[in-house]
């Protein structure tokens, strides 16, 4: 009997004993959970600045005359004779970070409704400035420049084409350059043509 009532206390306090541990591991594990989970409740913001040095944020091509890619990619700015406006837009793309959270950012183009030039044969050409250095950027360096027509969709607004899209991780400032010209397949006609189209600058999730 007295081995019998000794077996039973040990199993009682055993029981308690490993209870007692159960309950520490899952109390710890509960609370190391918590901890992991309170990590990730930060919030970071930044801001993005469009600026551009005309009167628009836009850039227009009237009965404008077909050249080669070798010519529309040296156009200089705003050349006006005979009713012929084309050449150059100059804007900037600035951020402002709190926090080292990149900011994904699309510049995209939307054209006016009193265009009525086909997109298929508008060249678009976009390039980064820096001083007097002038490179492409991605998508703009190969050897065929793209008509605005078949570039993708913008993410920031379905109506518009993506011209370019790019991550700041610091604080800066980008300058970039948007060339337009009628593709040297296109025939002319004595019909006036226009081709007007909006420059703009969002951020994106990617």
């Amino acid at each position: 009997m007295r081995k019998t009532h000794t077996k039973e206390i040990i199993f009682a306090i055993s029981s308690v004993i490993l209870l007692i541990i159960i309950t520490i591991g899952v109390s710890l594990a509960v609370f190391t959970y918590s901890r992991a989970g309170s990590q990730s409740n930060t919030i970071s913001t930044g801001t993005i600045t469009f600026t551009y040095s005309e009167d628009s944020n836009g850039i227009e091509l009237v009965n404008a005359i077909p050249m080669t890619d070798t010519a529309g990619k040296v156009l200089i700015a705003s050349e006006e004779d005979q009713g012929v406006i084309q050449g150059y837009f100059d804007f900037s793309v600035s951020a402002t970070m709190s926090s080292s959270v990149p900011i994904v950012y699309e510049i995209y183009g939307t054209v006016e409704s009193e265009s009525t030039m086909d997109s298929n044969y508008i060249k678009t050409y976009l390039t980064n400035v820096d001083g007097s250095d002038e490179t492409p950027v991605e998508g703009y360096n190969g050897q065929e420049v793209p008509v605005y027509g078949s570039l993708v969709a913008a993410t920031s607004n379905p109506t518009g084409k993506r011209l370019y899209t790019d991550t700041f991780t610091s604080s800066t400032t980008k300058n970039f350059r948007l060339r337009l010209w009628v593709a040297s397949s296109y025939t002319t006609t004595d019909v006036s043509n226009k081709f007007i189209m909006r420059v703009n600058v969002a951020t994106i999730d990617e």
